[in-house]
């Protein structure tokens, strides 16, 4: 018969529980730590396929030490340029460059790590990219002036650029531009680069990839099946979210750029070329704070209007942010009147 006494039982219990919770908290451990690493190699080996099956459609141009993508299409002057928003490569303009190459020449890119460029090495700034945009621009050799064409952060890049290189634009179209001081005027719609960074580890383990989440503008259900394929493949990359990122946690540095750009160039830094700012206008009102969120965007951008004694704003009804998607046939239109002013400007 047994002298122990049942608290004695208790008093052995609580170790081996104690053991029992241990030993399971690492093999969770273990157990993250090999998922991760199957997620890491998922990744790599899933980006290495998608790139072998969906070579550049364009040109691969060294610049420093990484290279660039770029697209051609069409013939003729002036050339438009396209610049696309944070987090979109030169697949943001599918249906507005061949439409655009109808009637004169193209000329899109990818920024640093979007698309099928390489990651870049310095932060990718507006002042970055204006510089490596003239470089392409130079190997080209396409022929100047150029009419800029840029949507959101790419207005900036675009503004930036005819500041920088005033002799080298004939006009621009901005797609529903971002603004330097629209963090100042909205402070509510400063975004936060630090919850990107979730987004940068689920990437970099395939989580993305196996949730069907790729960024730019796969899965919008706007591209052909072939071009679908090919936008999903670089849009898994996990240079695309690092360079949003990037970019993202730049803004204000960019935005520092660009200020200083505009002041150094007078009251009226665009002189008369040929200007529109496309502002989207949903088809159901905001309300509350996001219809004045709204309201400050329209004035900031009927202010980026008066940069050139010939600049216009322009509503684009039933839109949302994207206008080259929920309303290309409208960029369209908008490129085809600066290039037509460009060609035959008023005596």
């Amino acid at each position: 018969m047994s002298h122990m006494r049942p608290e004695s039982k208790g008093k052995g219990f609580v170790p081996k529980l104690w053991t029992f919770v241990k030993r399971a908290l690492a093999g969770g451990a273990i157990l993250v730590v090999v998922l991760s690493l199957a997620g890491a190699i998922f990744q790599r080996v899933a980006t290495a396929r998608d790139m072998r099956r969906f070579p550049p459609p364009g040109k691969i141009v060294t610049i420093g030490s990484h290279r660039l993508h770029c697209r051609v299409e069409g013939a003729g002057t002036p050339t438009v340029v396209f610049d696309a928003p944070i987090g979109a490569s030169s697949l943001g303009w599918a249906l507005v460059q061949p439409e655009v190459a109808k009637f004169t020449g193209t000329f899109s890119f990818d920024r640093a790590g979007y698309g099928w460029s390489d990651a870049g090495t310095s932060p990718p700034t507006s002042g970055e990219i204006v510089d490596e945009l003239h470089q392409l621009l130079e190997r080209s050799g396409l022929p100047r002036p150029y009419v800029l064409v840029g949507a959101s952060f790419g207005g900036c890049n675009a503004r930036l650029y005819a500041f920088r290189y005033p002799e080298e634009v004939a006009a621009l179209v901005l797609v529903d531009p971002a603004h330097e001081e629209q963090f100042k005027r909205a402070p509510s719609t400063t975004p936060r680069a630090a919850f990107l960074r979730i987004f940068q580890l689920a990437s970099r383990l395939g989580i993305m990839r196996l949730a069907g989440m790729p960024v730019d503008i796969a899965g919008m259900n706007v591209l052909p099946p072939d071009q679908e394929a090919a936008a999903a493949a670089v849009g898994y990359r996990t240079s695309a979210v690092d360079s949003i990122f990037a970019e993202t946690a730049a803004i204000e540095q960019s935005f520092s750029q660009l200020r200083k750009a505009r002041m150094s160039a007078g009251s009226t830094p665009l002189g008369n070329r040929p200007l529109i700012v496309l502002t989207h206008r949903e088809e159901k009102p905001p309300v509350g704070e996001e219809a004045a969120q709204y309201a400050i965007w329209v004035d900031l951008h009927r202010e980026l209007a008066t940069e050139s004694t010939r600049g216009r704003q322009r509503f684009v009804e039933k839109s949302g942010h994207f206008i080259a998607v929920d309303q290309s046939a409208k960029v369209v239109e908008a490129i085809r009147e600066v290039v037509e002013l460009t060609r035959n400007p008023p005596r």
